[in-house]
């Protein structure tokens, strides 16, 4: 995981999730058990937010041209499989769902090649705000299109079971 965002490694708008390469993961990443300690993993998925907001439009241009942003309003991790030093990352991204104010996000973190076991999952609430006052705000109606287009492209990827699940104890 390097210090920059994440380059994406396929730029898509149709029914398969965006796709970013995460990098190693370096020792100071590394706990006491020998695998990735569970801050490492937030700040993992944060370089994944960052490109993939990007990608939606509504990265750093989007704050600098027109005024807006997204703050993370809730953030939910689940830790499926170890990670260890040196493991190659990769994160896909899928656009859940958008309403006037807010936008749901899911994404996925895939060690090496295989797509088929993830590691972890962090499902994602964010709200529009206007940047300058921070406030919550409705996105501008252009950039609501735009985001619900991306979403309803995105409606027949399979959603893995963390996705909308609570936490507590049953």
């Amino acid at each position: 995981m390097s210090p920059d965002v994440p380059t994406a490694r396929s730029d898509c708008d149709g029914p398969e999730p965006f796709r970013v390469d995460g990098g190693r993961v370096p020792g100071d990443s590394i706990d006491y058990n020998g695998h990735m300690v569970d801050a490492s993993y937030a700040i993992a998925f944060s370089k994944a937010t960052t490109a993939f907001l990007e990608w939606l439009g509504i990265g750093s241009d989007y704050v600098r041209q027109d005024g807006g942003t997204v703050y993370t309003a809730q953030m939910h991790l689940s830790f499926l499989r170890e990670v260890r030093e040196g493991e190659r990352l990769a994160f896909t991204s899928v656009l859940l769902g958008v309403d006037d104010k807010r936008l749901h996000v899911l994404h996925t973190m895939l060690v090496g090649d295989d797509d088929e076991r993830p590691s972890a999952t962090c499902e994602l609430l964010f709200v529009h705000a206007d940047h300058a006052t921070h406030r919550v705000v409705p996105f501008p109606s252009r950039v609501r299109s735009h985001l619900a287009r991306i979403a309803a492209a995105h409606a027949p990827i399979p959603r893995p079971p963390q996705a909308g699940r609570g936490i507590g104890l049953r």
